[in-house]
């Protein structure tokens, strides 16, 4: 037995220090200061509590002998302060607006009376940050809620804080990346964390999450976030950019809830250069189509009223797009295996037979329904066999978002709350090739359970567990109506259908 003990010993050692390094990211707001009396001087042992006027949570702690208090691990929203002492009037402070890892000092003073007496003032908070050498930049509700986004992606509200900037390398990859890159002071995408509820969820490629649609949901859902951009601490361990930093929403003692729907279509659109007539590509064509809707619900109240809440919500997008796309294929002529003589004064070809400046070159039987397979290019000649062929991309959207979370008071000193977000989004558009269309999906859920102890008010635990999943596929097949004989595929018709890619032939572009 002397030689186990040790090591168990050992092993939860390394589990808690794993754990506090990991996952150690404040998301909580913190009320500070002195307690005073009249002629300024400072008082102990004041009864200090802080209630939470959304869910009635309370907190209290005890002056110290220099008159000071400190309430942390609060969770953000708006709350009443209120200070009590035998002999003095209670004093009460009003409308603190508390936001996420934000550190709030107020003084509060007492004056000399019966404490039935109530002395009620709304709090002045300072907007000078006096506890923090951390450089950060808040969104708050109000602004989530209320500035345009295009897309609905509150992401993009990071890009107006300053030392943030949209990389100009801002194209993904072909196997997914499709989230805002952000650069803060400098640093690499991939250098940045991108925290939710406490929980690190960046992407598989270590870079700011979202769905193949390109953004990231959540307008509704997110009550506000905050962009650390330097000078942060060591609670905000293993990244060396930038923080982000978002708080989901949570029911109160009141039923709330919303309904909303988002349209947007291609009536006030302009066409682009490459907005072409498919027939004779001189002439301009029409706005391709656009249609955009994105439409959902809100709600959250209480199940047991100041003990139990919940919030939900639920938002749908669905986008019809097309636009206007080229690709480069074999002329008309070259079809027949007639090709320029001289391309940017280079010879294309040599031991041919020329006629004039052009060249015809012999085309191998089995190899003409190949060549057969590009379609004759409806565009300008590119003067070296090739021509522009202009084609109807149509890219179909679709993304179904959920998030559901319960707060829970398990008693006077214990809070849990869970949260799952769950987000489902595919796509389908042409490949260049034309013959084949590709299909992404993309699919993440995050979890997140949280829950905090107060052994004493000096003392607080936060345990928080997360568990993020992210998926992304990519396929192509066939384009309705452009399909392939299956005599042509380079291996046999029966595996090229198990592998389930590209149809045994391989992309033309």
């Amino acid at each position: 037995m002397s030689t186990i003990y040790p090591k168990y010993s050992i092993y939860a050692v390394m589990f808690v220090f794993i754990f506090s390094v990991a996952y150690a990211q404040n998301t909580m707001g913190t009320i500070s200061g002195v307690v005073l009396d009249e002629t300024g001087g400072v008082l102990p042992g004041v009864e200090i509590t802080a209630r939470n006027t959304g869910t009635e949570a309370t907190r209290t702690v005890i002056s110290d002998d220099e008159g000071r208090y400190r309430l942390p691990q609060l969770d953000p929203g708006t709350y009443e302060l209120r200070g009590e002492l035998s002999g003095f009037q209670t004093s009460i402070l009003q409308d603190i607006s508390l936001s996420i890892a934000q550190e709030i000092v107020l003084a509060v003073t007492l004056r000399v009376g019966e404490i039935s007496e109530r002395v009620v003032v709304s709090a002045e908070v300072s907007l000078v940050e006096t506890t923090s050498g951390t450089v950060a930049n808040l969104v708050n509700s109000n602004q989530v809620r209320n500035l345009p986004l295009n897309g609905r992606s509150f992401i993009e509200l990071a890009l107006l804080q300053e030392g943030v900037v949209a990389p100009l390398a801002n194209q993904r990859v072909v196997n997914g990346n499709t989230g805002q890159k952000i650069v803060i002071a400098g640093a690499a995408p991939s250098e940045n964390a991108m925290l939710l509820d406490g929980t690190d969820i960046k992407n598989q490629h270590g870079t700011t999450p979202g769905s193949i649609a390109g953004v990231m949901l959540g307008v509704e859902t997110v009550r506000e976030f905050q962009v650390l951009t330097s000078a942060y601490t060591a609670e905000y361990g293993r990244f060396s950019g930038g923080v982000i930093i978002a708080i989901t929403k949570s029911g109160t003692n009141e039923l709330h809830g919303s309904l909303f729907e988002y349209h947007r279509n291609s009536a006030l659109d302009a066409r682009n250069f490459f907005d072409r007539d498919f027939i004779n590509w001189q002439e301009r064509s029409k706005v391709p189509n656009f249609i955009r809707n994105q439409f959902g619900f809100t709600l959250g109240g209480p199940i047991v009223e100041d003990e139990t809440f919940f919030f939900g919500s639920y938002e749908g997008l669905r986008e019809r797009l097309t636009t206007t796309n080229f690709s480069n294929f074999p002329s008309a002529k070259a079809h027949q295996g007639i090709i320029p003589l001289r391309f940017r004064g280079r010879p294309q070809c040599r031991g041919q037979a020329v006629v004039g400046r052009e060249c015809h070159l012999t085309i191998p039987d089995r190899m003409q329904p190949y060549i057969d397979l590009y379609p004759i290019p409806n565009g300008p000649d590119n003067g070296d066999g090739t021509a522009q062929y202009f084609y109807p991309n149509s890219q179909p959207t679709d993304e179904d978002y959920f998030v559901v979370k319960i707060d829970q008071k398990l008693s006077e000193n214990d809070n849990f709350f869970a949260r799952y977000t769950f987000s489902d989004a595919e796509s389908t558009s042409v490949s260049e090739s034309v013959r084949y269309s590709r299909l992404e999906t993309t699919r993440y859920q995050y979890v997140t359970l949280e829950e905090k102890h107060i052994f004493s008010p000096v003392l607080l635990n936060e345990l928080r567990f997360g568990f993020t999943r992210s998926y992304l596929d990519s396929d192509e097949f066939e384009s309705p109506g452009l399909g392939i004989d299956p005599s042509l595929y380079f291996m046999p018709p029966e595996r090229a259908r198990a592998t389930g890619f590209n149809a045994g032939l391989g992309l033309l572009n």
